[in-house]
C-alpha cells in the first residue's frame, strides 16, 4: 500500500522530480523542480528539497536558496552524475523555451543547488539568448546514458513529434 508523507507546500503539475543520494554524505534528497502551481498558467520557478528519511518519509520541504529556475513547465529533465558531482538538466518547456539549463548540486549536507546556467546551444541549433523563435519543445522526455542525454518525442507548437535527439555532456 502507498504511505502518505509530508505534502509539498503547494499543488503542482508539469514539474520534474528526482531522488539523489550523495556519495559524500550518504544522505538522500528528493527534488521537485518548477512546474505549474495551483492554477493553470501559474509557472513556479522554485526548487523544493526534502531529505528522504530512513523510514521512507521526507523531512520538511524547503526551497534551495537563490536558485530559481527561469519560469518553466512541461519540460524534460535528467539527473547526471559524474563521480562526486551531480547536475540537474532542464530541457525545453512551456514559455518559449528551446533552451537547456543546468545546475550543480553543491551542498552534500543539505542538497542545495548552485545557480542555473544556460547551456551554450539551444535545442533549435541557435546560440541566441532571450528570443522566442516559436521552437518550444514541450512534453518530451529525456534519459541519460553515460555522458549522453537523449531527448525523445514531445510537441512543437501544436504538432506532436517523433524526434529523438542526443547530445554529449561536455566537461564544462
Amino acid at each position: 500500500t502507498w504511505t502518505q508523507t509530508l505534502d509539498l507546500p503547494n499543488n503542482r503539475v508539469d514539474h520534474a522530480s528526482f531522488a539523489y543520494r550523495s556519495p559524500v554524505t550518504g544522505k538522500t534528497f528528493l527534488y521537485v523542480i518548477a512546474g505549474s502551481a495551483r492554477v493553470e498558467g501559474s509557472i513556479d520557478k522554485k526548487v523544493h528539497i526534502a531529505e528522504i528519511q530512513p523510514n521512507g518519509g521526507v523531512s520538511n520541504w524547503r526551497f534551495s536558496d537563490g536558485v530559481n529556475l527561469p519560469g518553466r513547465a512541461s519540460f524534460a529533465s535528467v539527473l547526471y552524475e559524474n563521480g562526486n558531482d551531480a547536475y540537474i538538466y532542464i530541457i525545453g518547456g512551456l514559455g518559449c523555451q528551446p533552451k537547456v539549463h543546468y545546475a550543480k548540486i553543491v551542498d552534500h549536507n543539505n542538497g542545495d543547488l548552485g545557480p542555473w546556467v544556460e547551456a551554450e546551444y539551444n535545442l533549435d541549433g541557435t546560440i541566441t539568448t532571450g528570443s522566442c523563435l516559436g521552437t518550444d519543445v514541450v512534453y518530451s522526455s529525456a534519459v541519460v546514458d553515460g555522458n549522453t542525454i537523449y531527448l525523445i518525442g514531445g510537441r512543437k507548437g501544436g504538432t506532436y513529434v517523433n524526434e529523438v535527439k542526443w547530445v554529449d555532456i561536455q566537461a564544462n
